[in-house]
Protein backbone atom coordinates (compact mmCIF):
# COMPACT_ATOMS: atom_id res chain seq x y z
CA UNK A 1 0.00 0.00 0.00
CA UNK A 2 0.95 3.30 -0.53
CA UNK A 3 1.39 5.99 2.17
CA UNK A 4 -0.67 8.57 1.64
CA UNK A 5 -0.01 12.48 2.60
CA UNK A 6 3.36 14.31 2.93
CA UNK A 7 5.86 13.50 5.33
CA UNK A 8 5.82 16.05 8.07
CA UNK A 9 8.48 15.29 10.25
CA UNK A 10 10.52 12.67 12.89
CA UNK A 11 10.19 13.40 16.42
CA UNK A 12 11.84 10.88 18.75
CA UNK A 13 11.69 8.03 16.00
CA UNK A 14 7.98 8.59 15.69
CA UNK A 15 7.19 9.09 11.61
CA UNK A 16 4.18 11.25 11.28
CA UNK A 17 2.36 12.17 7.82
CA UNK A 18 -0.30 14.58 7.06
CA UNK A 19 -3.78 12.87 6.65
CA UNK A 20 -7.68 13.38 7.26
CA UNK A 21 -8.85 10.82 10.14
CA UNK A 22 -10.60 7.74 8.46
CA UNK A 23 -12.49 6.78 11.92
CA UNK A 24 -14.73 9.31 13.73
CA UNK A 25 -17.60 9.44 15.83
CA UNK A 26 -20.83 11.05 14.33
CA UNK A 27 -22.72 14.23 16.42
CA UNK A 28 -25.56 14.75 14.83
CA UNK A 29 -27.08 18.32 15.34
CA UNK A 30 -26.06 21.88 16.55
CA UNK A 31 -22.50 22.15 17.24
CA UNK A 32 -21.55 22.33 20.88
CA UNK A 33 -21.19 25.19 22.97
CA UNK A 34 -18.05 26.26 24.27
CA UNK A 35 -15.82 25.61 27.44
CA UNK A 36 -18.37 26.24 31.11
CA UNK A 37 -20.93 25.69 29.38
CA UNK A 38 -23.52 23.53 31.51
CA UNK A 39 -24.98 21.71 28.61
CA UNK A 40 -24.87 17.55 29.26
CA UNK A 41 -22.62 15.90 26.95
CA UNK A 42 -23.84 14.36 24.30
CA UNK A 43 -23.48 10.38 24.02
CA UNK A 44 -19.73 9.41 22.58
CA UNK A 45 -21.34 7.71 19.18
CA UNK A 46 -22.99 11.04 18.91
CA UNK A 47 -20.15 12.82 18.08
CA UNK A 48 -18.61 14.13 14.67
CA UNK A 49 -14.89 15.27 15.18
CA UNK A 50 -14.67 18.39 12.80
CA UNK A 51 -12.69 21.02 15.03
CA UNK A 52 -11.42 21.23 18.26
CA UNK A 53 -14.58 22.82 19.90
CA UNK A 54 -16.46 19.70 19.34
CA UNK A 55 -14.55 18.27 22.50
CA UNK A 56 -15.84 20.77 24.16
CA UNK A 57 -19.13 20.20 25.83
CA UNK A 58 -18.43 16.10 25.58
CA UNK A 59 -15.70 16.23 27.95
CA UNK A 60 -16.70 19.06 29.99
CA UNK A 61 -18.80 16.64 32.51
CA UNK A 62 -15.12 14.94 33.30
CA UNK A 63 -12.80 18.00 33.50
CA UNK A 64 -12.12 21.32 33.17
CA UNK A 65 -11.15 23.46 30.21
CA UNK A 66 -8.70 25.94 30.90
CA UNK A 67 -6.30 28.34 28.99
CA UNK A 68 -2.45 26.91 28.89
CA UNK A 69 0.25 29.22 27.35
CA UNK A 70 0.30 28.44 23.65
CA UNK A 71 -2.08 25.98 23.54
CA UNK A 72 -4.94 27.53 23.97
CA UNK A 73 -7.79 26.07 25.59
CA UNK A 74 -7.19 22.35 26.60
CA UNK A 75 -8.72 19.49 28.99
CA UNK A 76 -7.89 18.57 32.36
CA UNK A 77 -9.50 15.08 33.81
CA UNK A 78 -11.36 15.53 37.10
CA UNK A 79 -11.65 13.07 39.98
CA UNK A 80 -8.48 11.16 38.59
CA UNK A 81 -6.53 9.47 41.56
CA UNK A 82 -2.93 11.20 42.77
CA UNK A 83 0.19 9.84 40.12
CA UNK A 84 -2.66 9.27 37.57
CA UNK A 85 -1.35 9.56 34.24
CA UNK A 86 -2.46 9.25 30.65
CA UNK A 87 -2.64 5.81 29.06
CA UNK A 88 -2.15 3.64 32.57
CA UNK A 89 -5.87 1.85 33.32
CA UNK A 90 -6.82 0.08 30.22
CA UNK A 91 -5.92 -2.71 27.64
CA UNK A 92 -4.31 -2.72 24.47
CA UNK A 93 -6.04 -4.91 21.40
CA UNK A 94 -4.42 -5.67 18.02
CA UNK A 95 -5.85 -4.31 15.15
CA UNK A 96 -5.05 -3.82 11.43
CA UNK A 97 -4.05 -0.68 12.22
CA UNK A 98 -1.73 -1.17 15.02
CA UNK A 99 -2.13 -1.56 18.52
CA UNK A 100 -5.72 0.33 20.07
CA UNK A 101 -5.83 1.41 24.15
CA UNK A 102 -9.65 0.87 25.12
CA UNK A 103 -10.30 1.83 28.46
CA UNK A 104 -14.03 2.26 30.71
CA UNK A 105 -12.80 5.90 31.41
CA UNK A 106 -15.14 8.00 29.88
CA UNK A 107 -13.61 10.56 28.01
CA UNK A 108 -11.16 7.94 26.90
CA UNK A 109 -12.71 7.97 23.31
CA UNK A 110 -11.29 11.23 22.65
CA UNK A 111 -8.14 11.56 24.64
CA UNK A 112 -6.97 8.29 23.57
CA UNK A 113 -7.63 8.97 19.82
CA UNK A 114 -7.82 12.44 19.14
CA UNK A 115 -4.87 15.08 20.41
CA UNK A 116 -1.90 14.65 22.44
CA UNK A 117 -0.96 14.86 26.19
CA UNK A 118 1.22 17.36 28.22
CA UNK A 119 2.12 18.06 32.11
CA UNK A 120 1.98 21.28 33.64
CA UNK A 121 3.10 21.53 37.15
CA UNK A 122 0.14 23.73 37.81
CA UNK A 123 -2.34 21.56 36.67
CA UNK A 124 -1.20 18.54 36.12
CA UNK A 125 -1.51 16.74 33.15
CA UNK A 126 -3.76 18.06 30.30
CA UNK A 127 -4.83 17.18 27.12
CA UNK A 128 -4.16 19.38 23.94
CA UNK A 129 -7.26 18.83 21.78
CA UNK A 130 -6.85 18.04 18.02
CA UNK A 131 -8.76 16.30 15.08
CA UNK A 132 -6.79 13.65 13.60
CA UNK A 133 -7.52 10.25 14.73
CA UNK A 134 -4.89 7.38 15.67
CA UNK A 135 -5.49 4.22 17.53
CA UNK A 136 -3.49 5.65 20.15
CA UNK A 137 -0.90 8.45 20.14
CA UNK A 138 1.80 7.21 21.99
CA UNK A 139 5.44 6.61 22.32
CA UNK A 140 6.90 2.95 22.55
CA UNK A 141 9.99 1.11 24.01
CA UNK A 142 11.25 -2.15 24.12
CA UNK A 143 13.90 -4.07 25.92
CA UNK A 144 14.86 -4.93 29.26
CA UNK A 145 11.89 -7.73 29.31
CA UNK A 146 9.72 -5.02 29.16
CA UNK A 147 7.20 -3.08 27.08
CA UNK A 148 6.77 0.67 27.71
CA UNK A 149 4.58 3.43 26.04
CA UNK A 150 4.16 7.31 26.90
CA UNK A 151 1.47 9.97 25.54
CA UNK A 152 2.98 11.62 23.02
CA UNK A 153 3.38 15.09 23.66
CA UNK A 154 1.73 17.87 21.01
CA UNK A 155 3.79 18.12 17.61
CA UNK A 156 4.78 21.94 18.28
CA UNK A 157 6.24 21.25 21.97
CA UNK A 158 7.96 18.13 20.56
CA UNK A 159 9.35 20.26 17.35
CA UNK A 160 10.58 22.99 19.59
CA UNK A 161 11.99 21.07 22.63
CA UNK A 162 15.69 20.92 22.22
CA UNK A 163 16.23 21.18 26.01
CA UNK A 164 17.12 17.60 26.77
CA UNK A 165 16.20 17.37 30.74
CA UNK A 166 12.63 19.03 29.53
CA UNK A 167 12.29 15.92 27.51
CA UNK A 168 13.80 13.39 29.90
CA UNK A 169 11.31 14.79 32.48
CA UNK A 170 8.63 14.16 30.55
CA UNK A 171 9.47 10.36 29.42
CA UNK A 172 10.46 10.17 33.23
CA UNK A 173 6.20 11.67 33.90
CA UNK A 174 4.64 10.04 30.90
CA UNK A 175 6.21 6.37 30.12
CA UNK A 176 5.10 3.36 32.04
CA UNK A 177 6.29 -0.17 31.20
CA UNK A 178 4.79 -3.81 32.14
CA UNK A 179 6.74 -7.08 31.18
CA UNK A 180 6.46 -8.30 28.08
CA UNK A 181 4.64 -11.37 28.87
CA UNK A 182 2.05 -9.43 30.58
CA UNK A 183 1.79 -7.16 27.83
CA UNK A 184 -2.09 -8.32 26.35
CA UNK A 185 -3.36 -8.03 29.91
CA UNK A 186 -5.43 -5.40 31.08
CA UNK A 187 -3.59 -2.59 32.29
CA UNK A 188 -4.20 -1.02 35.85
CA UNK A 189 -2.42 1.86 37.65
CA UNK A 190 -1.56 -0.08 40.36
CA UNK A 191 0.24 -3.44 37.87
CA UNK A 192 2.58 -1.13 35.58
CA UNK A 193 5.86 -0.53 36.00
CA UNK A 194 6.85 3.62 36.62
CA UNK A 195 9.33 4.81 34.45
CA UNK A 196 12.74 4.67 35.81
CA UNK A 197 16.45 6.17 33.97
CA UNK A 198 17.31 2.44 34.08
CA UNK A 199 14.44 1.35 32.05
CA UNK A 200 14.78 4.38 29.68
CA UNK A 201 18.93 4.00 29.25
CA UNK A 202 18.40 0.46 28.90
CA UNK A 203 15.13 0.14 26.18
CA UNK A 204 14.60 1.28 22.78
CA UNK A 205 12.40 3.93 20.93
CA UNK A 206 10.21 1.88 18.71
CA UNK A 207 7.55 4.15 17.78
CA UNK A 208 6.19 3.96 14.10
CA UNK A 209 3.87 6.24 13.08
CA UNK A 210 2.48 6.62 9.55
CA UNK A 211 -0.56 6.90 7.63
CA UNK A 212 -1.79 4.49 4.98
CA UNK A 213 -4.71 4.76 2.87
CA UNK A 214 -5.91 7.64 5.71
CA UNK A 215 -5.66 5.52 8.39
CA UNK A 216 -2.97 6.63 11.28
CA UNK A 217 -1.81 3.79 12.15
CA UNK A 218 0.61 3.06 15.24
CA UNK A 219 2.58 -0.21 14.84
CA UNK A 220 4.56 -0.28 18.73
CA UNK A 221 5.69 -3.94 18.96
CA UNK A 222 5.13 -6.62 16.65
CA UNK A 223 2.93 -9.02 17.11
CA UNK A 224 4.90 -11.92 16.25
CA UNK A 225 6.78 -10.61 19.34
CA UNK A 226 4.09 -10.29 21.88
CA UNK A 227 3.26 -13.77 20.58
CA UNK A 228 6.21 -15.18 21.55
CA UNK A 229 6.08 -13.07 24.74
CA UNK A 230 2.68 -14.16 26.01
CA UNK A 231 2.32 -17.40 24.53
CA UNK A 232 -0.92 -16.40 23.28
CA UNK A 233 -1.71 -16.16 19.71
CA UNK A 234 -3.34 -12.84 18.69
CA UNK A 235 -5.71 -12.39 15.49
CA UNK A 236 -5.81 -8.55 14.51
CA UNK A 237 -8.97 -7.06 14.82
CA UNK A 238 -10.54 -4.56 12.17
CA UNK A 239 -10.22 -1.18 14.18
CA UNK A 240 -13.45 -0.07 12.68
CA UNK A 241 -15.23 -2.59 15.16
CA UNK A 242 -13.41 -2.19 18.20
Amino acid sequence: MALGGALLGTLAGCIVYTSEPAYAPAYEGAPPPGPGDETAPPPEDAVVVQADSDFYAPLSAYGQWEGIGSYGSCWVPGDVPPGWRPYSDGNWVCTDAGWYWTTTEPWGWATYHYGRWDFDSRVGWFWVPDTRWAPAWVSWREGHDCIGWAPLRPRERADRDDDDRRRDDFEMRGYVFVEQGRFLNPVRPTTVIRSSTTLISQTTNITNIQVVNQTTINEGPSRAFVERASGRQIQPQDVRTV
